[in-house]
């Protein structure tokens, strides 16, 4: 994933204004994605929004304190402006637009780069400017530790960290799922001390 990474990078450099987005009825690694993304991309001083289909669960709330997630629907014309003059849009944690219900047309109608974060099999290449994805990983959380990671460790502060463990944590199924390994181990052991 080094060159889809650094691609990553150029493509973040040459932007301003970013939306994020996940699949309906967003669980904790879409959740955890989500806010781990936003915060990173804060610190490169872009202007990020984060619009969701859903509103976030009762027991995901905690990760989302200041209450960053917009819900589509809600303020839906402003919504709507806002993805219109994204520069880029990512969808995390799925790659199907289908899955972001009724933000699906507007996102595909939107003239901004489409970067996928995934790690789901069936991603169809042709939909967007960037793929970024690994179906042996457990979570999309765990595909931006290592982005992150390399940017730098300061990075990933506690509500990163937290964020990160969350999606980790809830797509392994508590670390029971197949696709846990040692690397899984380990990166939540790191973001545990953080």
């Amino acid at each position: 994933m080094k060159k889809e990474f650094t691609e990553l990078k150029n493509l973040i450099a040459k932007s301003k204004n970013i939306v994020i987005t996940t699949h309906l009825i967003p669980d904790g690694d879409a959740i955890g994605s989500e806010l781990a993304m936003y915060i990173y991309l804060k610190t490169k001083k872009k202007n990020v929004n984060i619009i969701n289909h859903s509103i976030t669960p009762d027991n995901l709330v905690f990760l989302d304190p200041k209450k960053i997630i917009r819900v589509f629907s809600k303020e839906k014309e402003k919504n709507e402006k806002l993805i219109d003059k994204a520069d880029i849009i990512f969808v995390l944690d799925t790659n199907e637009y289908s899955r972001t219900k009724t933000m699906e047309e507007h996102i595909k109608k939107s003239k901004a780069k489409k970067i996928c974060i995934d790690h789901h099999l069936g991603t169809q290449k042709k939909l967007y400017d960037l793929i970024i994805s690994n179906t042996d990983y457990p979570a999309t959380s765990q595909i931006l530790y290592e982005f992150l990671i390399k940017e730098g460790k300061s990075i990933i502060t506690p509500f990163v960290a937290t964020a990160l463990y969350a999606g980790i944590m809830t797509d392994t199924g508590s670390f029971r799922y197949p696709r846990t390994d040692e690397k899984t181990f380990l990166i939540c052991a790191d973001l545990i001390k953080k």
